[in-house]
C-alpha cells in the first residue's frame, strides 16, 4: 500500500536491492490496476494517496548510485500516465492530480534525462492542459509531437519505443489532447499522425479485444480532432476510398464515441452536408458519448 511504499524509500545500503524489488513489485501492481481499471476504480486509486506516491517516487534524484530508482520512476510515471488518461471524465482525479501537484511535477519532468520518465511527462501534460491547465512556458512542442509520433508508430506496428511496449490508447489519448494546442495540432498533422490513426482504425476496427476496442475509441477521437486541421483534413480528402469505408464502418460500431468521432470527422469532410450534422447531434445524446460536446472539434464551432 501507500504507506508500505513510502516507508520502502528510506535510506538504503549500497548493493541492497531487496527494497527495490519491493517498490517494483508495488508499482507494477498500480500499472496492472491502473492499465485494466475503471475510472470508479482509478479514482479509488487516486483518493488513496497512490498519486501522492508516484510523485515522491519521481522526485526521487534519478541519478542515485546508492538506491537504484530508474526502472521504480520508469513504472511510477506510467501509473500517473495511466491515471491521467482519465482526468477529462473525473472531477476526482482532476482535484487529487492538484492536490499532488501532479501537473508540476510531470511538467518538470518533460526535461528528465530518463527517456521513459520524459515521455510521460509530455503525455501527462498534454491530458492535464486538455482538461485546462497551462502549458509550462519552456514546453517543447516539436520534441514532444516527434515523442508521442513515434511512441504511436509503435503502438500501431507491435513494436518497442524507448523500452516501453505503447498501447494505441494510451497514444492516441496523447495525439488528442495535444491537438487542444493550435501549434502542436499542426505538428501533429504534418508529423505522419494522421496517417498513423487511419492504420489503426482500419485494422482494429472490428476487433472483439477490449483492449483494442479501447484504443479504437481513442483513436477515433484523435481522428475527429487532426480533422479540424487544414492540411490534416487535406490529406484526408485525399484518401477519399479509404476515408468513406472507414468513417461508414465507423458509423456502424456499437460504441457511441466512436460513432460520434465519424461523424464529427465527416463534418469536416462535407460541411454543408446537414443531415451528417443532425446525426452528430442525436449520437451525442446517447450514453457514454454525452461527455464528447464539449470535447470534439467542430469548424465554426471553436477549440
Amino acid at each position: 500500500g501507500v504507506e508500505e511504499g513510502r516507508a520502502l524509500m528510506g535510506p538504503a545500503k549500497e548493493g541492497d536491492l531487496e527494497k527495490l524489488r519491493e517498490l517494483e513489485s508495488i508499482v507494477l501492481f498500480l500499472t496492472a490496476v491502473a492499465r485494466r481499471g475503471t475510472v470508479n476504480q482509478r479514482e479509488g486509486m487516486c483518493q488513496e494517496g497512490y498519486i501522492h506516491l508516484c510523485m515522491a517516487l519521481l522526485d526521487h534524484p534519478p541519478g542515485d548510485d546508492a538506491f537504484n530508482m530508474a526502472r521504480v520512476r520508469g513504472s511510477a510515471a506510467g501509473v500517473v500516465n495511466l491515471l491521467s488518461m482519465s482526468l477529462p471524465k473525473s472531477r476526482t482525479i482532476r482535484q487529487v492530480f492538484a492536490d499532488a501537484g501532479a501537473h508540476t511535477m510531470m511538467a518538470r519532468l518533460i526535461d528528465d534525462p530518463d527517456p521513459k520518465v520524459a515521455i510521460k511527462g509530455v503525455m501527462v501534460t498534454a491530458m492535464a492542459t486538455s482538461v485546462g491547465n497551462k502549458w509550462p512556458e519552456s514546453f517543447d512542442r516539436a520534441t514532444a509531437v516527434d515523442r508521442v509520433t513515434h511512441a504511436l508508430e509503435a503502438a500501431v506496428n507491435g513494436e518497442d519505443y524507448l523500452f516501453v511496449n505503447w498501447t494505441l490508447f494510451g497514444c492516441a489519448d496523447c495525439v488528442a489532447a495535444l491537438c487542444a494546442d493550435a501549434e502542436c495540432r499542426s505538428m501533429l498533422a504534418t508529423s505522419g499522425a494522421p496517417e498513423l490513426v487511419v492504420r489503426a482504425l482500419s485494422e482494429y476496427q472490428d476487433t472483439a479485444d477490449a483492449d483494442a476496442r479501447a484504443g479504437v475509441a481513442a483513436a477515433s477521437f484523435a481522428l475527429s480532432r487532426l480533422a479540424t486541421e487544414p492540411s490534416a483534413l487535406e490529406w484526408m480528402k485525399g484518401q477519399q476510398e479509404t476515408m468513406t469505408e472507414l468513417l461508414e464502418s465507423m458509423r456502424q460500431s456499437q460504441d457511441s464515441t466512436v460513432r460520434a468521432c465519424a461523424l464529427a470527422t465527416l463534418f469536416q469532410l462535407d460541411p454543408e452536408n446537414q443531415g451528417v450534422m443532425e446525426a452528430y447531434n442525436a449520437s451525442l445524446e446517447a450514453g457514454s458519448a454525452k461527455w464528447l460536446r464539449s470535447q470534439i472539434f467542430l469548424v465554426g464551432f471553436g477549440v
